[in-house]
């Protein structure tokens, strides 16, 4: 009887026009990973775009474009895909396999995406997208004297996000402090 029901569901979601097995967006969202990985920038951003594209409230999705545009160097617009990323985070959270916030967190595994991998982050999308957007911060903080006060302080506020959602996170605090550093030195 159990698997009568599965196989129905399954059957009904396939004539909807929905495969249960195969998630598009997750499997873009790992071919731009994997561009980003093999150094190809400039494919990675192309699929990311188009991702967000298909997917316009997908929380992965700006995320990822995020990512492909820091490594691009291109700052303010991987700070616009990060803060555009948090926004929707604040409405629609993904499915993930992880606990609170702060905790290890995988999101699309279970959803049987290309590869069966889900996109894995440590401590969570939520702290990720913080201390991302904090080093895109930072980054623009050394590249334009003229706002790297302003710069400073908004990634010292992301580090900061990222430490308050989880506490035991190192690296935001080695961020954080490196940056309290840098920043003292540069206003003497």
């Amino acid at each position: 009887m159990k698997r009568k029901l599965v196989l129905i569901g399954v059957l009904a979601a396939f004539l909807a026009g929905c495969n249960p097995f195969y998630s598009v967006e997750q499997s873009m969202i790992e071919r731009g990973y994997r561009w980003i990985r093999r150094g190809e920038m400039d494919k990675a951003v192309a699929t990311f775009e188009k991702t967000v594209e298909e997917y316009p409230e997908s929380v992965l999705a700006r995320a990822a474009l995020g990512d492909a545009l820091f490594e691009k160097y291109k700052d303010r617009e991987a700070v616009d895909s990060y803060s555009r990323a948090i926004s929707l985070l604040e409405n629609v959270k993904p499915e993930s396999e992880g606990g609170a916030p702060g905790e290890p967190e995988v999101i699309g595994k279970r959803f049987f995406s290309y590869q069966n991998q889900g996109i894995e982050f440590p401590h969570g999308l939520e702290v990720y997208l913080y201390l991302r957007r904090g080093g895109a911060f930072e980054s623009l903080a050394k590249h334009d004297p003229r706002l790297n006060r302003e710069y400073f302080s908004k990634a010292i506020a992301d580090y900061d996000k990222a430490i308050e959602l989880a506490p035991t996170y190192e690296e935001a605090k080695k961020r954080r402090n490196r940056l309290l550093q840098d920043s003292a030195s540069e206003s003497k």
